[in-house]
């Protein structure tokens, strides 16, 4: 079970420490200056710059990565590409491909924008390709962190949060704005270095999204505790600044 550090180099070396079973004793086993290579394919666009449609038996899916409400998380390889392989419920396959189409047009080569490489031509075997990042989610390195593995430095806490706000920027100069609605710990991705803002099954373009305050109408998947605290109000309303 390989809990990532945080200690890297400007060439990409990093530790990674996995707590393991040895000789009926608990132990960490440290792997030091690893070097993590990610591969950097180009997303592929279709026509009017939708995403590209992949035959599911395409792709090779292993380990699960993670689950949630509106579906699971593979580590999966695509035509010799490492990547995550993301499924969502048939019913489900229209918002899936719409999502993909707004975030794959919007993230146009932002470094910071979790990019889109394809998403299933089937419509019951729903899923979608997206970029990996070797260590998981900041969600995950903070809770390794609280394991004893070494903190994030204040320098290192400034260049994520404005690798972050600078994706959110990004978004929100489309037009109309590409509001993403679920920025939080879980959806922010990282190889040790870089970070992209992942999982955007709640954007919607627009200036202004009203949601109902009534949570079984509008608020299922939303991340509550990351909100501005005017999104509690009767009538909140999503924009660009909240």
């Amino acid at each position: 079970n390989c809990l990532p550090s945080t200690n890297t180099t400007s060439s990409g070396r990093i530790e990674i420490l996995c707590s393991a079973a040895w000789q009926g004793r608990a132990v960490v086993v440290a792997y030091k200056h690893c070097h993590v290579k990610a591969h950097e394919p180009e997303p592929l666009q279709g026509p009017a710059g939708t995403v590209a449609r992949v035959d599911p038996k395409e792709v090779d899916e292993s380990l699960l990565l993670g689950q949630g409400h509106f579906g699971a998380s593979f580590k999966a390889v695509w035509r010799g590409i490492s990547c995550v392989k993301k499924t969502t419920r048939s019913t489900a396959f229209p918002l899936l491909q719409r999502e993909m189409d707004i975030i794959g047009s919007a993230s146009g080569g932002h470094p910071n924008v979790q990019r889109v490489l394809a998403v299933s031509s089937d419509a019951s075997h729903p899923f979608v390709l997206v970029e990996h990042q070797a260590l998981g989610s900041l969600e995950r390195l903070v809770l390794a962190q609280r394991g004893g593995i070494d903190r994030l430095s204040p320098v290192q806490l400034v260049d994520m949060l404005h690798q972050v706000a600078s994706a959110l920027q990004h978004l929100h100069s489309q037009d109309p704005p590409v509001l993403h609605r679920n920025v939080a710990l879980r959806n922010v991705l990282t190889d040790g270095r870089k970070c992209v803002l992942g999982d955007a099954g709640l954007a919607q373009r627009g200036a202004e999204l009203v949601v109902p305050a009534d949570p079984s109408a509008g608020w299922v998947g939303f991340p509550l505790k990351y909100m501005a605290p005017e999104m509690f109000r009767k009538y909140p309303v999503f924009t660009t600044q909240t």
